[in-house]
């Protein structure tokens, strides 16, 4: 699954426009570096969400159907 899909399927976004966006200005990082859009998320995967000064960290337990 795609990653901005994955955090708007799984609520962290409002939207997946948003989801996209926080990608693009590298507010989501994964291994050391940021993330497009695009890239595919598996399981026990861990990445960081960056939401004004917070950051939150997640580790993907498993993949929505949808």
């Amino acid at each position: 699954m795609r990653m901005d899909k994955y955090l708007w399927c799984v609520r962290l976004f409002k939207t997946r426009t948003e989801a996209a966006k926080a990608c693009i200005e590298n507010k989501v990082i994964m291994h050391d570096g940021a993330v497009k859009p695009g890239r595919e998320i598996k399981v026990d995967d861990i990445f960081t969400v960056k939401k004004g000064s917070l950051r939150y960290t997640y580790t993907t337990m498993d993949i929505p159907k949808s």
